[in-house]
């Protein structure tokens, strides 16, 4: 009954939407009804109510509609019935409406293609729809959107990095009115596995002959992401020396010279390319220096003043000096005076104070004795 077939309303309207149904078997349980543009397309389907089944539509845009009234009885029985209504433009150009239709949610994990799609309407025409994208502020992206479907207008944008971001959809009609509308947007960071790493080489418990190169070895991987190198951080025991050695590419290994008996600890420690890292526990190798002349080696060395202040006096009894270098090494393992020991006398004046090692040595034996510099 109402609105009339071929009736038309000016923009803004309310049309009111009421019909006469009946059924005489039986009765009429619902009132639909279907509201669709030029091109078929579904603009809306109110429910009617009361005893005139009434409802109301509310058009957007000026143009030619068709509403379908669907009546259904109690025995699922239904009959329709349609009028066409034409909506003039408003004599008072309106600004056009836009609002967001994707994404649906407000964050999302890691840079993944994104979607952004709006829809907007006008009372006469939507020109179009621009999509900018800023973050703290500033524009990082910027593109007029493409139509799809019906009202909507699409664009695609990847994030280049994590952070919070304000999507933006200004719609511009063709007597340059505008409206925004405007999104807030998280893109959080992937979170990064650290890597994962193991020493093979050499076993836990294994024993060395002073004087070897030993080759160490480790498998290192990273599930998501890549390895950027493996340090192999060997220590002494006894002294707390410290000797790290880097591999950077696969397979990860380096040669270390067993030089210094005694029991040592090795642990492998892998970096990815995100910054995580991943140590593994120590094992513990034994290196085993000659018995004889080793321990008479370290019988005769003599060394004194221990603490030094700034000249060390070396003997070794029986030995013959000349025939034997030394090393003097940091807390570090570092080397920062060496030389032959013929003379007797170490100078280390410029040495700053704290431990250090001697290392007293030819081509079969080794001796390290520590002492202190003041």
């Amino acid at each position: 009954t109402s609105p009339t077939n071929n009736s038309s309303a000016q923009l803004p309207t309310t049309v009111s939407i009421s019909s006469s149904a009946g059924d005489a078997d039986g009765s009429v349980v619902s009132v639909n009804y279907e509201v669709r543009d030029a091109g078929n397309a579904l603009i809306a389907s109110p429910s009617g109510s009361g005893g005139t089944w009434s409802s109301s539509w509310v058009p957007t845009v000026a143009g030619t509609y068709t509403i379908t009234a669907t009546a259904t009885d109690n025995d699922g029985g239904s009959s329709t019935d349609q009028v066409s209504v034409t909506i003039t433009p408003s004599a008072v150009n309106l600004p056009p409406t836009v609002s967001f239709d994707l994404p649906t949610g407000s964050s999302q994990t890691g840079f993944s293609l994104v979607t952004i799609r709006a829809s907007a309407s006008d009372d006469s025409q939507v020109n179009s729809v621009l999509i900018t994208v800023k973050k703290s502020g500033a524009t990082v992206f910027s593109q007029i959107a493409t139509p799809v479907l019906s009202s909507s207008y699409r664009v695609f944008w990847t994030p280049s990095g994590s952070g919070d971001y304000v999507f933006e959809a200004l719609a511009t009609d063709d007597q340059g009115l505008t409206t925004l509308k405007t999104k807030n947007y998280t893109v959080n960071d992937v979170p990064n596995n650290p890597p994962t790493v193991s020493v093979t080489s050499p076993s836990m418990g294994s024993s060395i002959d002073m004087g070897t190169n030993v080759s160490l070895t480790a498998s290192a991987s990273d599930n998501d992401g890549s390895i950027l190198r493996v340090s192999f951080i060997i220590t002494q025991v006894t002294t707390g020396t410290i000797t790290t050695l880097h591999s950077f590419t696969a397979p990860y290994q380096v040669d270390w010279d067993a030089d210094i008996e005694g029991d040592f600890t090795i642990s492998a420690q892998a970096f990815d390319n995100n910054g995580a890292q991943t140590t593994t526990t120590p094992i513990t190798i034994t290196v085993v220096g000659p018995v004889g002349l080793s321990k008479l080696l370290a019988q005769e060395l003599e060394m004194y003043p221990n603490p030094v202040s700034d000249h060390m006096q070396v003997s070794l009894g029986s030995l013959h000096s000349e025939d034997f270098l030394y090393d003097v090494l940091n807390a570090q393992g570092e080397i920062v005076r060496s030389g032959q020991l013929s003379i007797g006398d170490i100078s280390l004046e410029s040495l700053g104070q704290g431990a250090y090692h001697l290392k007293i040595y030819n081509d079969e034996l080794v001796v390290v004795k520590s002492f202190i510099k003041l």
